[in-house]
């Protein structure tokens, strides 16, 4: 019988055949130990093989209790069960409302849960809150703010949830990571049905020295296309050892980014480092937003660094359209010309390119000029010298 413990599993499989299919079946709302009761629907298919299988307890399966089941289903066609082993679950004896906390120095420095029992004792509980880091404190509802807090249960009391709140100590060190919060009953002071019990919170706490400093902010940025910005990178908090933090673009082809990787030490973490963002020019007419995010690459900074949250911005990119001279109907013959040389469609019977050195027009067609300019008809104008427009009209892309 496993007490709120969630985990991987080892059940042997052996006396099957290559008909079989092995199976892990969870039954949580009415736990039974009678496998007729399990159906297909409540299983997930494992192998069709003898030996180890590898079987998963969730922590949400332990809080709902109930039966995890391995199943030998005698043939993939049919809903029978020819035999089963079992790994019996028990909710924890000291019921958290929350699975994991995070805290943040200065922006979010407070975070709550409730603390129960699981079952009615036959007499008082006193359950002991202790932290596990010291960048953090803990209360009670009519508390004071301390490195433990103790709770007391009744026979009439023990389901009734009991809130603990976690304060985030604003410091000038980098120290976070996550710890656990523990939760462990006072034999001397509890009945003997709860002794020993005990249960554990993950915190994670994110110090705000210990996080990357943008010098632009996290406002939008407007470059047109071609264009480009300079920005620098530090970090709000020394470290206890080297720190990477890469920069990416999540469209490089609109927008890039140099340098790709920004790595600081513990004597020049609060030295700036230039970042460029680069407007890409491209074909299309197409105005873009790309966002820029920096973030510490976890597998190659000091601990303390690791839960520093992204820090993100968008680029807001304007197209550069080419300006593009209009027929003159009051200039019959007049060359028409294209600044600058800039590529344009034209939409006839194919698909064709103007550029400001050739124009090849087929009949039927249509000129798709930009910017949004109103052109109005031509009797007859040379392209380049190129072919004749004709009696057609030019109109708006």
């Amino acid at each position: 019988m496993l007490r709120g413990v969630a985990g991987s599993y080892t059940v042997n499989v052996s006396g099957i055949d290559s008909l079989d299919h092995v199976r892990v079946c969870t039954k949580t709302a009415t736990p039974t130990t009678n496998a007729a009761a399990y159906h297909m629907s409540d299983c997930t298919y494992l192998a069709a093989s003898n030996g180890n299988k590898t079987v998963t307890v969730t922590q949400t399966m332990v809080t709902n209790g109930g039966f995890v089941m391995v199943a030998h289903v005698s043939r993939p066609s049919d809903d029978r069960i020819r035999r089963a082993e079992w790994i019996t679950l028990e909710p924890p004896d000291i019921v958290l409302s929350a699975t994991s906390l995070t805290v943040t120095e200065g922006t979010s420095p407070t975070a709550t849960y409730t603390v129960a029992l699981n079952f009615q004792p036959t007499g008082g509980v006193e359950v002991l809150v202790g932290r596990g880091d010291p960048g953090y404190l803990l209360n009670k509802v009519g508390g004071t703010q301390a490195t433990s807090q103790t709770l007391t249960f009744t026979t009439s009391t023990w389901n009734t949830g009991q809130t603990i709140t976690v304060i985030a100590l604003d410091d000038a060190n980098t120290a976070g990571g996550t710890s656990n919060i523990t939760h462990t009953t006072v034999d001397a002071n509890t009945e003997d049905e709860y002794d020993a019990a005990s249960e554990n919170l993950p915190v994670t706490l994110i110090d705000d020295e210990a996080t990357i400093a943008v010098s632009r902010g996290t406002g939008a940025l407007a470059l047109t296309e071609g264009g480009n910005a300079t920005y620098t990178v530090a970090l709000a908090g020394q470290p206890t050892g080297a720190v990477v933090v890469d920069v990416t673009s999540d469209d490089a082809g609109a927008v890039a980014v140099a340098p790709a990787a920004l790595t600081y030490s513990a004597t020049t973490w609060n030295t700036g480092q230039a970042v460029t963002v680069s407007a890409v020019s491209d074909a299309d007419f197409t105005d873009e937003t790309v966002t820029v995010t920096h973030a510490v690459n976890d597998g190659a900074s000091a601990n303390e660094f690791d839960p520093a949250p992204d820090v993100t911005f968008t680029v807001n990119v304007t197209d550069t359209t080419p300006n593009l001279n209009t027929f003159d109907s009051g200039h019959g013959g007049s060359t028409v010309s294209f600044a600058p040389a800039e590529l344009f469609a034209v939409v006839g019977p194919q698909l064709l390119t103007i550029s400001s050195t050739q124009a090849t027009f087929f009949n039927p067609y249509t000129v798709h000029l930009c910017p949004f300019t109103s052109v109005p008809q031509s009797t007859s104008a040379s392209v380049n010298g190129c072919t004749t427009i004709a009696n057609r009209a030019a109109t708006n892309r």
